[in-house]
């Protein structure tokens, strides 16, 4: 996870960069001393200086807020509609003396629960939304049926590790190859996974993925996803905190192979095989979260996943929590993206945004007409595909 929040500085001229809102370190700003910051990523690393400024999410105000001013974007950005990157490990440690923007704001009484939640989809509200992500409130704002709550599994990259007890092919309990549980010693049922809002989908390990889909009549893959018959009728069921999630059918097929692929009547797979985590963790994405609602709170160290009760309006509180609606999810091609180590991207504000007006870049401008910053990745461990025009 990203430990800590960085923007697109003025003076990046990376590709990255054109077209975007950027960021325009304040005028009197003593530089010349001021700690540089690296994250890598996938295909390269963002690079700049730390500077302190106001960071506004929805009504919350962060005031000397430190965060990155990145002069090197990787080229991996490029194409996803964002100025920067919003951290929130799963850790309140601070990371070069930079704290995540929940802590701060709860260190400085702005709200009362040191969380923040994600409901992902549209949501009964007076308000027109696509979801909603809330700081500093827990699920009596949004009230839900039944919560099943996991702790989390300790991890040295601040990642928001939980334990899939089990995985269910309809009624039958799936075999894996045995893992280590921390603390658990070794087993074929459970799994460890990272929970992350910016994969698309749901990504195994490669032999756990293989085993997965063998339950699938005539499952193939085309040498980079697994394929599935496009009339399969198998429910995927994942127990998670003592919890039951369902996958049916129109949840897990993704995009439908054309005729002249060699692959008709089949659909790409939203589950992927890939060995992205070095201890054989799963990533479970938007595809799972858009069952639940999800409360990551940091006082408890645990993620608490809400049964959804399409039947209760969420009204926005007055005071002391941020309310981001009108989340939505961009399309893809392929089951699954995401950029390694960075977290959650929200909507914030802050007076000092500059727009790239000399880019010929098509992509669209992440900002609103009051010049305010509409930082459109949501993630938690890794980021996108979303984007997420936030209303404020």
């Amino acid at each position: 996870a990203s430990p800590y929040s960085w923007l697109f500085d003025t003076s990046c001229v990376d590709t990255s960069c054109n077209g975007k809102l950027l960021y325009s370190i304040p005028e009197g700003d003593n530089t010349s001393n001021s700690e540089s910051f690296g994250l890598a990523y996938t295909a390269g690393t963002a690079n700049g200086i730390i500077v302190t400024d106001d960071l506004i999410v929805s009504n919350l105000k962060a005031i000397d807020f430190k965060l990155g001013a990145a002069n090197t974007v990787p080229d991996i950005f490029s194409s996803y509609n964002f100025s920067g990157i919003l951290g929130l490990p799963s850790s309140t440690a601070p990371a070069l003396n930079l704290t995540n923007i929940v802590s701060f704001l709860k260190e400085n009484g702005q709200i009362e629960k040191s969380s923040f939640a994600l409901a992902l989809g549209s949501v009964p509200s007076d308000v027109q939304n696509s979801g909603l992500f809330v700081v500093g409130k827990d699920f009596s704002d949004l009230q839900v049926s039944d919560v099943y709550n996991c702790p989390l599994i300790s991890d040295d990259n601040s990642y928001w590790k939980i334990k899939i007890n089990s995985v269910y092919v309809d009624d039958y309990q799936v075999n894996f190859p045995a893992v280590e549980i921390d603390g658990e010693g070794y087993s074929n049922i459970s799994r460890k996974a990272l929970v992350d809002s910016g994969t698309t989908s749901i990504i195994a390990s490669k032999n756990d993925a293989s085993v997965l889909h063998s339950f699938f009549d005539k499952s193939i893959t085309d040498g980079e996803n697994f394929a599935i018959l496009c009339n399969e009728t198998i429910n995927l069921t994942f127990n998670v905190g003592g919890g039951n999630w369902t996958l049916t059918p129109s949840d897990y097929l993704g995009e439908a192979y054309s005729a002249d692929s060699g692959y008709e009547g089949y659909c790409v797979s939203n589950i992927q095989g890939l060995d992205t985590t070095t201890d054989g963790s799963w990533i479970l994405g938007a595809l799972f979260l858009r069952q639940t609602y999800a409360l990551f709170d940091y006082d408890t160290s645990s993620i608490s996943f809400g049964v959804r009760d399409e039947n209760v309006k969420f009204t926005t509180p007055e005071q002391n929590t941020a309310v981001v609606t009108s989340l939505s999810t961009s399309s893809s091609s392929s089951p699954v993206s995401t950029i390694d180590s960075t977290t959650l991207v929200s909507s914030t504000t802050t007076s000092h945004m500059k727009d790239d007006s000399n880019s010929t870049s098509s992509t669209t401008k992440p900002y609103n007409e009051a010049g305010s910053v509409n930082m459109n990745c949501f993630s938690i461990i890794t980021c996108l595909l979303f984007s997420l025009p936030f209303l404020v």
